[in-house]
């Protein structure tokens, strides 16, 4: 007589039987093959940030009032990836405390501005110790986190240039 070898595996939750006869099962020897290994590693990361322009619209040098504008910076990290901070650069000044936009065409001409963590523009935002934002919640939801930035143009510049002027923040987030 001849044995049978049973041959037991499972998928899922169903265990499939296959060739068995009851009269034979004194026979029979059965086998069981190791349930596969599966594995996958999710690595913490965050979305390069996306960013609004920080349009502050028009200055008049001659009227002695400041112009504020917002703009928001939107996060995305996987879950449970706690951001730790976040940094703006000094724009073309490479001087967080005295940034400076640029006038298109003729770049020795600067207009003065600053950029703020809070409503009342007294945290300027920078790249180190306080300067940094570290004041995030919901980080890590798979959702937006959405981060408001202040800016300011400082009223009394009364040196400038008519023209077009910008500057250009890299924005970096630590997890």
């Amino acid at each position: 007589m001849r044995n049978k070898i049973l041959l037991m595996f499972c998928i899922g939750q169903a265990l499939v039987l296959g060739g068995f006869n009851s009269a034979m099962a004194a026979n029979t020897t059965t086998i069981t093959s190791p349930a596969a290994s599966n594995s996958a590693t999710v690595a913490a990361s965050c979305s390069s940030p996306t960013t609004a322009e920080l349009a502050f619209g028009n200055y008049n040098p001659l009227q002695n009032t400041t112009v504020d504008a917002t703009t928001t910076i939107a996060i995305r990290c996987t879950n449970t990836t706690s951001i730790t901070s976040v940094a703006l650069s000094a724009g073309s000044s490479t001087n967080v405390s005295a940034r400076q936009m640029q006038m298109k065409g003729a770049t020795s001409n600067t207009l003065n501005y600053q950029l703020y963590q809070d409503f009342s523009r007294s945290t300027v935002w920078g790249t180190s110790g306080t300067a940094l934002y570290t004041g995030l919640s919901g980080a890590g939801l798979d959702t937006d986190v959405s981060i408001t930035v202040y800016g300011r143009i400082p009223a009394g510049q009364q040196t400038a240039k008519p023209g077009s002027y910008s500057d250009t923040i890299t924005v970096t987030v630590t997890y």
